[in-house]
């Protein structure tokens, strides 16, 4: 008993140490409700006095409907009522009422795009910033100079601030609407809906959340956020209005220590800013050696308007050491001032200005896309890239506009020249979580090109295919070097001196073997014509994590001059039973004049349980009935039919040799080296092969 209560006081001490909470506690709030909050049976009805009753740790769950804030932070001004967030009090929203589990909150497709979104919930919990209960009316003002901005009526008296956080906490999945920053303190002009200064290394999260129809005289209609260390992830934030900078989301830092602000996952969109930064606006107006980052990834910033300069997003710096990235966004339809860039704007006073834009699609906004920064990324010379981009640029004006915008697919056209075309030093997820590396190499883009998922067995016999868009197996991302020729994949990479070293694949789509228990890969591999060379090869491949890592198979190399003519077959099921896979054709060399070309034809994938051949007519290939190579400046016939006749022409159609054999090897001298012609004739049969030396 005394070492269970000694146990008891060490781990009571690291708790308190730490400051860890032993007795996390979930309360629950309703509208109307009338209880203590300790469960759903009992539930609270007013939020604020359930934060201020939680301790460390606790969570706040709230069912549906609409709540208004009662915490006034100046006595006696009703505007100045907001939701006060306490810290490490975890809030959370979307709730019928009657949830066991975070995880039970019901989502669906509100706004009908066919997709559904993380905030998307089926019971929606408002916080309301409009206390007057006048109706608040928003509308469209288009200025001079193709710009427009929001003018709202009837929110004079509603909120500063919806949400304040003046200490780390989170907030997810909530509606955070009608808030309006307009009061005389210049703390009361910014952050209509949420508004973040926690001046900690702790993290203020807002998750899941719709962030609508919040104004500010100054900066960050929707959002602002200074001297904290802030995530907006998994988020919408539209229809704000902001009179300065950053419509939608406004980042700054004003003291010498590195803050940050992360929007991951989220939606900027219609939102409007007087001078900077439509959607997004980041600001350190300190010089200092460390100040602040924002980080925008995997995020849509769109139909977005800044008077002045950034429509999308505005970065702007007076310090010598400043951090932005935006990575795997699409950031496109976005308006700005006559001559200015309504995409991505960066600007600093500083000469060192680590602004990277990498991996995303900037498309179709007024005036330049970019401005500022190190970028790899699609822009709106590729229009012809994506599936189904916007045709117009700028902001949508007409109601087919906006139409386009709502079915607007910035995903890659499986022909893409940005597909295996990005940054490989990137990794993660793309905008839609698909796996950003698909065949080792990452996209050029917001999104990952994913292909198709094919079942088998399957036979790809090249018969009816012009080009590769036609296969239904095979994809080519080099269709310069593989092409479809005589019913076959056919590589060919001859006279090419200013590329030494290749190495060019034909893949297969995503192959499902997840129902198989064992899988034979079956092909025909064709003549190559190929000179000697142990440099140039063809490996047989396969792969199981999309593309990164490859298992050689079989590996084809010609040091005698021509592969044999015939199908291969290979049990693969130890690599790819049971899962999901690639196969690819790899063509590699180091020196591109010494190959003529491969040839596969015929590709079977199946399964012992499966039929085979698939379909009937499929046969197997024999060798060729010619054996032949090159070494030393001599062609080398073998198993040659006695009384067989040889002609060589060189590439003008001159007959070089003419000899009858009786024996079943031949040598014949080469004049030169160059390509030439070998034609010969047996009794039952005609064979040409191209000779290269």
């Amino acid at each position: 008993m005394k070492q269970q209560n000694s146990l008891k006081l060490l781990f009571a001490t690291i708790c308190l140490l730490f400051g860890i909470n032993t007795h996390a506690t979930v309360y629950y709030v309703k509208v109307n409700g009338t209880g203590n909050g300790t469960s759903w049976t009992y539930a609270a009805g007013n939020i604020q006095d359930i934060i201020d009753k939680a301790e460390s740790g606790d969570e706040v769950w709230v069912a549906k409907g609409t709540y208004y804030p009662t915490l006034e932070m100046e006595a006696g001004d009703a505007r100045s009522k907001t939701f006060l967030m306490k810290e490490e009090v975890y809030l959370y929203g979307g709730f019928a009422g009657d949830e066991a589990n975070i995880d039970q909150r019901a989502k669906y497709d509100r706004d009908g795009n066919g997709t559904i979104e993380a905030w998307e919930f089926t019971n929606e919990t408002i916080l309301s910033g409009d206390i007057d209960g006048v109706e608040d009316v928003w509308t469209k003002v288009t200025n001079s100079n193709g710009t427009w901005n929001w003018k709202v009526t009837g929110n004079e008296n509603n909120c500063y601030h919806i949400v304040t956080a003046s200490f780390p906490s989170k907030i997810d999945g909530f509606s955070v609407a009608g808030g309006n920053a307009s009061g005389t303190k210049d703390t009361d002009k910014c952050g209509g809906g949420i508004y973040i200064f926690t001046t900690t290394s702790s993290i203020t999260s807002v998750i899941n959340c719709t962030v609508y129809n919040n104004s500010a005289v100054s900066n960050g209609g929707g959002i602002f956020t200074s001297t904290s260390n802030t995530s907006v992830t998994n988020c919408t934030v539209r229809d704000n209005s902001a009179g300065i900078d950053g419509g939608g989301i406004y980042s700054t830092s004003t003291t010498s220590i590195v803050y940050f602000t992360l929007v991951a996952n989220s939606t900027v969109h219609n939102n409007s800013a007087g001078s900077f930064g439509g959607g997004i606006c980041d600001y350190s107006p300190r010089i200092s050696s460390h100040v602040s980052s924002i980080s925008i990834t995997n995020s849509t910033v769109y139909n977005n308007s800044a008077g002045i300069d950034g429509g999308g997003i505005s970065s702007m710096s007076v310090s010598a050491v400043y951090s932005i990235s935006v990575t795997n966004s699409i950031v496109y339809n976005n308006n700005a001032g006559e001559d200015a860039i309504g995409g991505i704007s960066c600007f600093s006073l500083a000469s060192s200005y680590p602004v990277i834009i990498n991996n995303c699609t900037v498309c179709n906004n007024q005036g330049r896309d970019i401005h500022g920064g190190r970028t790899s990324c699609a822009t709106t010379a590729n229009l012809s890239e994506f599936i189904n981009p916007t045709s117009f640029v700028g902001c949508a004006t007409t109601e087919n506009e906006l139409s386009e915008l709502l079915n607007a697919d910035w995903r890659l056209k499986e022909n893409s020249s940005l597909i295996n075309a990005g940054l490989s030093t990137l990794s993660g997820e793309d905008i839609m979580g698909n796996p950003r590396v698909q065949y080792g190499v990452i996209d050029r883009g917001a999104y990952e090109y994913t292909p198709p998922l094919k079942a088998i067995p399957f036979i790809e016999d090249f018969n009816s295919c012009n080009d590769f868009g036609a296969s239904a197996y095979f994809w080519n991302s080099y269709d310069l070097k593989w092409k479809i020729e005589n019913q076959k994949a056919v590589f060919s990479y001859t006279n090419n001196p200013d590329l030494n070293n290749y190495s060019l694949p034909l893949f297969s789509y995503r192959l499902d073997a997840t129902q198989k228990q064992d899988v034979v890969l079956k092909y025909n591999m064709n003549y190559g014509g190929v000179a000697i060379s142990t440099l140039e090869q063809l490996s047989i491949e396969v792969s199981t994590d999309n593309g990164n890592i490859w298992t050689a198979i079989k590996a084809f190399t010609n040091s005698n001059g021509n592969i044999a003519n015939q199908t291969y077959q290979h049990d693969i099921s130890s690599q790819v039973a049971g899962k999901i896979f690639y196969i690819r054709f790899l063509a590699h060399g180091q020196n591109s004049n010494n190959i003529e070309k491969w040839e596969i034809d015929n590709v079977i994938v199946k399964s012992s349980t499966d039929s085979d051949p698939l379909p009937s007519g499929i046969n197997d290939v024999k060798p060729d009935y010619l054996k032949y190579f090159v070494r030393n400046g001599y062609l080398i016939l073998q198993e040659i039919e006695s009384g067989s006749v040889v002609q060589l022409f060189d590439i003008n159609g001159k007959l070089r040799s003419n000899i009858s054999f009786s024996e079943t090897e031949a040598k014949i001298s080469l004049p030169q080296k160059g390509i030439y012609l070998l034609k010969l004739q047996s009794r039952d049969k005609t064979i040409t092969k191209k000779i290269v030396w």
